[in-house]
């Protein structure tokens, strides 16, 4: 396909986003949580201030922070600022109504929600629902199976998000985030269900399959070396750091005019690529083809050789572009 060297990508509108194989709630938390039911069905009253009710098959007990507890299939309910939450193994639930609460808790599946909180849990399948910013939350890995899945709502900015291996759906608002994935099949949401700025967040790619959705304006992405699918449709001035050891992406809504940038520093590492990128077609090739389902849409593709391993990268629906309209409109960088 002959290429058109002066003719600058604009934003493709519209581009559906790409497949969102995994669903995950995105309203923010920003009132009291409710309580849970207990194991007979009944929703234990709201504790008063300043204390909070345990109940293990059944049996209610009144607690006050430190709380802590061994392993079984505990219900908490809890209404105290700052409370420090310490559980066992098993199938736990947490419902925090105030704020601060410091919850960790062992192996299996936990359902925990809070106002703001720091959440550390071991393996297992979680649902981790936070509300208000500067959240912290650590999960091991889920349980292992394919269709095993922790999801996390991480709150309305600055929260750090750790998560080990297997299948996540996160999804945090707000600006200041920051999201680290293990390997699996995870599903990344900027900016659901917030009205606040979205902005300056940072996202730690794993190295399996991943589908992520920006929704601001100044975040960076760091790449797997895996399969990465990424919407950044109405996104701009992101960045999209490339992986040492390659990898395969695909990238909907990048644009050479509002400040997107592929930084290939880390895979072009130990190549002799010049800063000034006046080598840079000694380590990048680019093709542009029709797109393999919508007809009408061009497909840029780059393939990166790094000395650490290959990169494809996929921008949908750019039109007709070079690798001088990329280094022209500073949108690749070492």
């Amino acid at each position: 396909m002959s290429q058109d060297h002066g003719r600058p990508a604009t934003r493709p509108t519209p581009t559906p986003e790409p497949p969102r194989p995994i669903h995950v709630d995105t309203k923010p938390t920003t009132g009291t949580p409710e309580a849970h039911h207990d194991g007979g069905g009944h929703a234990p009253a709201k504790p008063a201030a300043g204390t909070g009710t345990l109940t293990l098959a059944g049996v209610s007990t009144t607690v006050t922070t430190p709380i802590t507890f061994g392993d079984g299939n505990y219900k908490l309910v809890d209404n105290e600022a700052n409370a420090v939450i310490t559980g066992g193994n098993g199938n736990i639930s947490v419902t925090e109504l105030a704020a601060g609460a410091q919850i960790t808790l062992g192996n299996g599946n936990m359902k925990i929600e809070a106002r703001t909180a720091t959440v550390t849990l071991g393996t297992g399948d979680h649902r981790v629902e936070l509300g208000g910013t500067g959240n912290h939350v650590t999960v091991g890995a889920t349980n292992g199976a394919a269709t095993d899945l922790t999801m996390i709502r991480a709150g309305n900015g600055n929260a750090t998000v750790l998560a080990g291996d297997g299948n996540m759906a996160i999804s945090a608002g707000g600006a200041g985030n920051t999201i680290t994935v293990g390997t699996g099949n995870d599903r990344i949401e900027l900016g659901g269900g917030t009205t606040a700025a979205i902005t300056a967040n940072t996202l730690n790619l794993g190295n399996g399959t991943n589908h992520v959705f920006l929704r601001g304006s100044g975040d960076t992405i760091n790449d797997g070396s895996g399969t990465d699918t990424i919407s950044a449709i109405g996104a701009t001035n992101e960045t999209f750091v490339l992986n040492a050891a390659g990898g395969n992406d695909t990238i909907a809504g990048f644009s050479t005019t509002n400040g997107d940038v592929l930084n290939l520093g880390k895979l072009l590492a130990g190549t002799g690529a010049l800063a000034d990128l006046t080598n840079l077609s000694s380590f990048v090739t680019l093709a542009t083809h029709a797109d393999a389902t919508h007809a009408a849409w061009t497909d840029t593709v780059l393939t990166i050789a790094g000395s650490g391993g290959t990169a494809t990268v996929t921008l949908l629906n750019t039109g007709t572009l070079a690798l001088g309209d990329l280094t022209a409109a500073h949108s690749v960088s070492l």
